[in-house]
């Protein structure tokens, strides 16, 4: 399969199954640049390819903090206008402090996830900016 966006961002926190999800997603060829987001115990554990770069948060810092951290993390290693991301792991402070994160950097995004080992397109921010009655 191939892919319009060539990095994948990812959170690989929490949340059961989540992080089989994160490892199919990596495999996938049409990802050249893969950035997990995760936190110490993940970052000892997660098994990576050459393409995938782990990062570790505090997620038990405050959600602004967390914000701040994944900016600054991700800011000199995104080189696209626009990137996928998958939020199936993690918390909801999680999630609000990294897609805030994306969204101060500019960055558009297309959601996607795991369905019956097929990699789906979940939604695509850039829809709504052009076009605000999409549905």
């Amino acid at each position: 399969m191939f892919l319009e966006y060539m990095y994948l961002i990812a959170l690989a926190l929490s949340g059961q199954g989540s992080w089989s999800k994160v490892y199919r997603l990596q495999s996938d060829e049409g990802y050249t640049n893969v950035i997990i987001i995760t936190n110490n115990y993940g970052k000892e554990r997660f098994n990576t390819s050459d393409k995938t770069k782990v990062f570790a948060i505090d997620n038990f810092k405050s959600v602004q903090s967390l914000k701040d951290d994944i900016k600054e993390i991700l800011k000199p290693e995104i080189k696209e206008l626009e990137v996928s991301v998958n939020i199936d792991s993690g918390t909801g402070r999680e999630h609000t402090a990294f897609l805030c994160a994306l969204i101060e950097l500019g960055i558009g995004m297309k959601f996607v996830t795991v369905e019956s080992d097929q990699i789906i397109t979940v939604e695509h921010t850039n829809d709504y900016i052009t076009n605000p009655s999409n549905e």
